[in-house]
């Protein structure tokens, strides 16, 4: 269990660099920092729970992103 938590959480602080670079926004990186950081501190059996949910706030700020690019003077 303990390796499947390391990977986890190793691939959930690469999607948090690959996002960061991808829209360069701290804002961005702080949330899910934060985010993170609570996943590294709940039990296995929720942990899946917690990164679909990380996995949702990466599709809404992805959303948000690309809506702003679209409307740079929004």
């Amino acid at each position: 269990m303990k390796i499947l938590s390391n990977s986890n959480t190793l691939i959930t602080k690469n999607l948090i660099l690959i996002i960061s670079i991808i829209y360069n926004n701290q804002k961005l990186k702080n949330i899910l920092k934060s985010k993170l950081n609570f996943l590294k501190n709940i039990k296995i059996k929720k942990y899946n729970k917690e990164i679909n949910n990380l996995l949702k706030i990466i599709k809404y700020i992805k959303k948000i992103c690309i809506i702003n690019l679209k409307n740079p003077f929004i």
